[in-house]
């Protein structure tokens, strides 16, 4: 059993998913982003959606 951030896992695949979830889901969402220009993914959407209309 794998405990982190005090919530269990029973497997590793469990964690993994889990892990994958937040760096995907959360964490990228907000994190500034290099290659466009230093915003972060939901910026560049609402800039695009703000373009198109």
């Amino acid at each position: 059993m794998v405990q982190m951030d005090r919530k269990r896992y029973c497997t590793r695949k469990e964690l993994r998913i889990d892990l994958f979830s937040f760096t995907s889901g959360y964490f990228n969402s907000k994190r500034f982003h290099f290659y466009l220009e230093h915003k972060t993914p939901n910026e560049v959407e609402k800039d695009f959606l703000i373009k198109k209309s």
